[in-house]
């Protein structure tokens, strides 16, 4: 029985510590979940934005770090950190200390996710002429992201295809309509379908753009 309760206790432990590891001043690893370090929003560092993290224990001082994935860490608070990354695949470690104690947690590193092209509520696959008239571009829509960042366009091909008659091409840089798009547009009519393809998106972090799925919209 007493081996059970000592099992489980271990087990509870282990839970409730997760992957971080305290040390005492002699480098000896314990259970010990006095000071904690974590994130606030996702439990992953993504790269070109402010992953906001915060640290607690019994301590009123500590001294706090950040190696790999080229880190930066700053104080935003009381016990409040940023930390920006660089390197999308690295492990950052976040370096806890108060006193003889310390302790670090591990964070993977990645890209922002790609964000979903959009036109109008980005939940359409046709419009009435009216309703399309009315748009002025596509925008980049991160989907399930609880980090404040926003992701531009960088330019797409618009395509017009007439029910009677031959495809109208145009480029566009940004996510605004060119003048030769907006007057594409101002063509729409019941039978038409628009093509929006060779959509490019730049996230925050990004080096060079990525590519994302084509939009079609039918006319109603």
């Amino acid at each position: 029985m007493k081996k059970a309760i000592l099992l489980l206790s271990t087990v509870l432990l282990i839970v409730s510590c997760g992957d971080l590891f305290v040390k005492d001043d002699q480098g000896k690893e314990s259970g010990d979940c006095s000071m904690n370090v974590s994130a606030d929003k996702m439990n992953i560092l993504y790269v070109g934005v402010d992953n906001p993290i915060s640290v607690a224990g019994n301590s009123s001082e500590f001294k706090v770090s950040c190696s790999g994935g080229g880190c930066i860490i700053t104080n935003t608070g009381k016990l409040k950190y940023n930390v920006r990354v660089s390197q999308p695949g690295q492990i950052v470690t976040i370096n806890l200390s108060s006193g003889s104690e310390s302790t670090y947690k591990k964070f993977r590193v990645k890209q922002m996710p790609d964000p979903k092209p959009c036109i109008g509520s980005c939940n359409k696959n046709a419009m009435g002429p009216l309703e399309f008239k009315g748009q002025e571009g596509i925008y980049a829509k991160l989907e399930n992201f609880d980090i404040d960042a926003k992701c531009k366009i960088d330019g797409f091909e618009f395509t017009r295809i007439p029910k009677a008659s031959d495809p109208i091409v145009a480029l566009n840089r940004g996510g605004r309509f060119s003048e030769e798009s907006i007057k594409m547009r101002n063509a729409a009519k019941p039978g038409d379908i628009y093509l929006f393809y060779k959509i490019k998106s730049r996230c925050p972090g990004d080096r060079v753009g990525r590519q994302l799925p084509a939009i079609i919209i039918m006319i109603r």
